[in-house]
């Protein structure tokens, strides 16, 4: 529930802020770099703070993702836009979801549980790649 209060609330603030990038592409761009560190520090405690401030870069640049669809969503029929728009919505909240705990586990010095969240971004990265 606290993950969902949270989630919701970054949605709200996001909607009255402008967007700082002109499609998903470039979004997508800012991210890799980040994923890269985030994956390559996570296991060290020593660099849980730059951990913690990878992943809030993230979770931003996520947030500023769900402002676009990609391209194979954009061409789809009518019928099957929809239901794609709502899987890559998902994908994406999913992602953030496990930003945020992969955060709190940081927080709690739970190197363990951080780890795990960050393999669940990968994998939610990997499918959202190859799905969309």
């Amino acid at each position: 529930m606290k993950n969902f209060l949270v989630l919701l609330s970054l949605v709200f603030l996001s909607q009255g802020a402008a967007a700082q990038f002109s499609d998903l592409q470039s979004v997508m761009k800012e991210m890799g770099p980040r994923f890269k560190a985030l994956s390559m520090g996570i296991a060290d405690p020593a660099k849980n703070e730059d951990s913690i401030r990878l992943l809030g870069e993230i979770g931003a640049l996520v947030q500023e993702g769900t402002a676009f669809l990609p391209p194979n969503v954009i061409n789809l029929p009518a019928l099957e836009k929809r239901p794609a728009e709502l899987r890559y919505v998902r994908t994406m909240l999913e992602l953030r979801l496990a930003a945020i705990d992969a955060e709190e586990a940081l927080n709690a010095n739970d190197q363990a549980k951080a780890q795990a969240a960050v393999k669940q971004m990968n994998t939610l990265r990997i499918k959202g790649h190859g799905e969309f």
